[in-house]
């Protein structure tokens, strides 16, 4: 990971310049504050109040995520084995602490994900969906071309302006 510092109009300009990726998180130097950027703006850090440059300009930012894993290409070490039983060559050691990392930064993804698609208030009551059902069913539609009727466009009762004048 990137040990990144911005200063406040360093972090707008490299925003402007489109150098920061969408999804990137900083962290203020006093740690004090955590944003991510998205959509062209910082938010605090659970997407819900964006942070103004008035407040940005004031801080010094440090980058402490800032790409997205595929989880898909995270794959298997190697291993051997001796006798049925296997182990990874001590030289390795790098390789495995590196593979634990982006493990844990795409389960951190991941994370992050749930929550925010937890955090969405999608809620329709059943009410709401019997009244949209409701209106659905009474809407009147032109016995000639099928198209909806509405106060701009009936004629009469089962016919459109449009079809009045086709069978003049």
């Amino acid at each position: 990971m990137s040990k990144k510092i911005y200063k406040g109009y360093e972090l707008i300009k490299a925003i402007a310049d489109r150098e920061i990726k969408e999804g990137s998180r900083f962290l203020t130097y006093n740690g004090k504050m955590e944003v991510i950027y998205k959509g062209n703006a910082l938010w605090d850090k659970d997407g819900r109040e964006e942070v103004g440059n008035s407040v940005i300009i004031k801080q010094f930012f440090e980058l402490i995520e800032d790409e997205t894993i595929d989880i898909e290409s995270i794959n298997e070490l190697e291993t051997y084995s001796d006798d049925g039983v296997e182990f990874y060559d001590k030289s390795d050691i790098h390789k495995i602490a590196k593979k634990t990392n982006e493990i844990l930064q795409a389960v951190k993804q991941l994370n992050k994900e749930i929550k925010e698609l937890k955090s969405l208030d999608i809620e329709i009551s059943e009410k709401e969906i019997n009244k949209a059902l409701e209106r659905a069913r009474n809407k009147e539609y032109c016995q000639v071309c099928g198209v909806e009727l509405t106060e701009e466009n009936k004629y009469m009762k089962n016919m459109c302006y449009d079809c009045k004048y086709e069978e003049e």
